[in-house]
């Protein structure tokens, strides 16, 4: 790293205390031939006028550095072997959830709530037949979802029928017992990833119907790739750096976990880059560079209907990628910038403030001396309290009220 060169700023403002100190000597100086009292009074005054200007620039001292930029990266780390708890299987098998990261997590979660349906569907036959599974969704969907019916002992007894949909109007009282799978697409998204992808959105309906009854469960979802499997969604581009950054706890409220998302992002970003700006050192990421460069690529907010209320979670995929990084750095270097130039301009109109005090203390002491030998010392005491009563106004005034 290349030494740190001395700011013009840091001299200004090393100037202005010195200023400040030269005016209070001054003060204590023109003010000597008082008596014993008077002079206690004003060079107090002047003490605590030093030390007020001492204060108050001494926290604008800055230290500018050199200019350019310079990027360091640090190895980078795995995806967090540790999942938080709220985002353990469990939670989803226990609880309804108002969205699903893919059609198939969607089908599963309806699956799951009927499944004291299901059974006891099959259990009034005295020679049950196998449910039958249909839908109009693709062949392969429907034999997972069979397959996670036998998985999860919800029926051992599945039999997929292809190309097959069951209408409203179709007579129920000789249709076997039967899943049927109903699929809408409302919509899709191309998410700028690398590479691009496809999200589609909708909603999802499944219905057990036997003679006499039907029982329904309805879930919308929005594909979502990168959280079904992060590890498969990583490996189709090695290329690509990405973060899956997710909140850590069961949240009551979207924004909170949203905010412990962004935090987790932010600790995994500080955790695996080292980002070093030529002459200034570290850059220290914080929320709000996520939004201004753009790192935030897709994002999934989720919440189960909880025994007492609902339970938020947030996952959050962020782009990690060399660029982005570059980006982030140039638009920290901005920022220091922008701020090293608002301290400059803040520092300048104190050095106006300084040297106009400075002027009104000469001003008011010549006025005083002057007025004294022009009243033969009739009015000393008068002219003194009148002087400490501007100088105090003109200080407050200078200091506190600007």
């Amino acid at each position: 790293m290349e030494p740190v060169q001395p700011s013009p700023d840091m001299a200004l403002t090393v100037s202005m205390l010195l200023l400040a100190l030269l005016v209070g000597v001054g003060v204590i100086i023109l003010l000597i031939k008082g008596n014993k009292t008077t002079r206690w009074v004003l060079s107090i005054f002047g003490i605590i006028l030093l030390v007020l200007l001492g204060l108050r620039f001494t926290a604008h001292i800055v230290h500018a550095p050199a200019s350019g930029t310079r990027i360091q990266a640090n190895q980078q780390l795995p995806s967090p072997a540790v999942t938080p708890p709220v985002w353990m299987p469990g939670i989803a098998r226990q609880f309804a959830a108002d969205t699903y990261p893919s059609m198939m997590a969607a089908a599963k979660g309806l699956a799951r709530q009927l499944r004291l349906t299901i059974p006891d569907v099959i259990a009034h036959e005295s020679n049950p037949p196998p449910l039958q599974v249909i839908g109009n969704v693709e062949r392969p969907m429907l034999n997972e979802i069979a397959q996670f019916l036998r998985d999860s002992n919800i029926c051992h007894q599945v039999k997929v029928i292809e190309d097959k949909v069951l209408t409203s109007h179709q007579d129920q009282t000789t249709q076997p017992p039967t899943l049927s799978v109903n699929v809408t697409i409302k919509g899709s998204a191309t998410i700028e990833g690398r590479p691009p992808y496809t999200a589609r959105h909708g909603t999802i309906k499944m219905s057990v119907l036997v003679p006499g009854g039907t029982k329904t469960e309805t879930a919308s979802f929005c594909e979502k790739p990168w959280i079904d499997n992060f590890a498969e969604f990583t490996n189709r581009n090695p290329q690509a750096v990405w973060i899956l950054a997710r909140s850590q706890n069961s949240c009551t409220t979207p924004n909170q976990a949203a905010q412990e998302a962004l935090q987790d992002a932010v600790q995994q970003l500080r955790s695996r880059f080292r980002i070093t700006l030529k002459g200034k050192g570290d850059v220290t990421t914080n929320t709000e560079d996520l939004h201004a460069v753009n790192m935030i690529t897709d994002r999934f907010a989720q919440s189960f209907q909880g025994s007492a209320s609902p339970i938020w979670r947030e996952a959050l995929l962020v782009d990690a990628s060399l660029a982005k990084l570059k980006q982030l750095a140039r638009h920290r270097d901005r920022q220091m910038l922008a701020d090293q130039q608002a301290k400059k301009s803040d520092r300048h109109t104190w050095l106006r403030r300084i040297a106009s005090l400075a002027a009104m203390l000469v001003l008011i002491c010549v006025v005083y001396f002057f007025l004294d030998v022009a009243t033969k010392g009739y009015y000393t005491w008068a002219l003194r309290i009148a002087m400490i009563i501007l100088l105090s106004l003109g200080v407050f005034l200078l200091l506190f009220m600007s």
